[in-house]
């Protein structure tokens, strides 16, 4: 998609853009085909999104009492000039580290139930070339770790998430490490827009945690549960039905008429249905996979990380409990993991 005279490419040569800034003025901020305010006015960034921009600069400029220099920005499929007296900068203290968001403080308050869309995931990848403006450094992080050594509870931790620029591979694509402030690594990441109520989030027998995760072949039958394996009326009954077939490459396998069906126990709320189309089984080069499960919105039923394998990587989707809906599940947020070779 070009847009105006400044589509990506076409800046390449002023500068590197290799710097993470933060839209921080409430109405959002004017990406220009120029370093002017006479320039081309492209998009409107909004407030908190995440742009890459130069060092170098490109001349000063002063509005009212902010002043500052026009730098070379990349936003999305846009690039161009923003003036940087509105952008925050993400830099840690490490130059090569870029922090996206601080632990959030400490709360006696029980969390509020969030509706699905107010969840965004992330992994701590090496080598991530995805989207980096997905990861809002507005949001509240956590990690969820998995039990400690002879333990059986999985935790939720409020994090720090940091975003390491690691430049840019041989196709030209850029790479980042995601990863957090703990030195112990996290099954997931989620970003929320309130505070979660950190702790304790699902106790599991290390018979159950030997399980994890679940290959979900065709025939396959189990259950999740939302805090720990004991009999209730809100768990959760998933059995995936099909067939599978070689695929036409001798290396993908192909799902044929795959589903999963997802049921409640309690025949007072009894529904059913099928969650295969929320994690993109169509494309699938292997039977999804049941990563964990437990309940993230502390509303009583289970949300789960589920992980489809296709040609061009894996895709993790996060499910969450339906707060306004028929199904029992809604797709929160979905996180791709790309080969970055060229």
């Amino acid at each position: 998609m070009v847009v105006g005279a400044h589509a990506i490419g076409q800046q390449s040569e002023t500068c590197e853009a290799d710097i993470l800034y933060a839209v921080h003025t409430p109405s959002g901020l004017k990406l220009r085909s120029g370093p002017s305010t006479k320039a081309e006015h492209l998009v409107t960034v909004p407030k908190d999104s995440v742009v890459l921009a130069c060092k170098k600069t490109f001349g000063t400029l002063e509005v009212g009492d902010t002043q500052g220099y026009w730098r070379s920005v990349r936003y999305k499929q846009y690039e161009g000039f923003m003036f940087d007296g509105y952008l925050r900068p993400l830099l840690a203290s490490s130059p090569d580290s870029i922090s996206l968001a601080a632990e959030d403080g400490a709360s006696n308050d029980a969390a509020r139930p969030l509706a699905p869309s107010s969840f965004t995931l992330a992994m701590e990848t090496y080598n991530y070339c995805g989207n980096y403006d997905q990861l809002d450094p507005s949001l509240h992080w956590y990690g969820i770790y998995p039990p400690e050594n002879g333990k059986s509870a999985f935790s939720l931790q409020g994090i720090r998430l940091e975003l390491v620029l690691l430049g840019k591979n041989e196709a030209g694509i850029m790479e980042f490490d995601v990863r957090t402030d703990r030195e112990e690594k996290s099954l997931f990441l989620i970003g929320t827009d309130q505070q979660l109520e950190r702790g304790d989030l699902l106790y599991l027998s290390s018979a159950w945690q030997n399980e994890l995760p679940v290959l979900l072949h065709p025939g396959k039958e189990t259950k999740v549960f939302a805090r720990s394996v004991a009999e209730d009326p809100k768990n959760l009954h998933v059995q995936a039905f099909g067939g599978v077939m070689p695929g036409t490459d001798g290396e993908c396998l192909s799902l044929v008429n795959y589903q999963i069906h997802l049921q409640t126990d309690g025949p007072a709320d009894q529904r059913t249905q099928d969650i295969a189309p929320l994690i993109g089984t169509k494309d699938a080069c292997a039977p999804p996979e049941l990563i964990w499960f437990g309940d993230l919105n502390r509303d009583g039923y289970s949300d789960a990380l589920m992980a489809v394998k296709n040609r061009d990587g894996a895709r993790l989707s996060l499910l969450v409990s339906g707060q306004e809906s028929t199904d029992i599940w809604e797709l929160a947020d979905s996180w791709t993991i790309k080969d970055c070779r060229p």
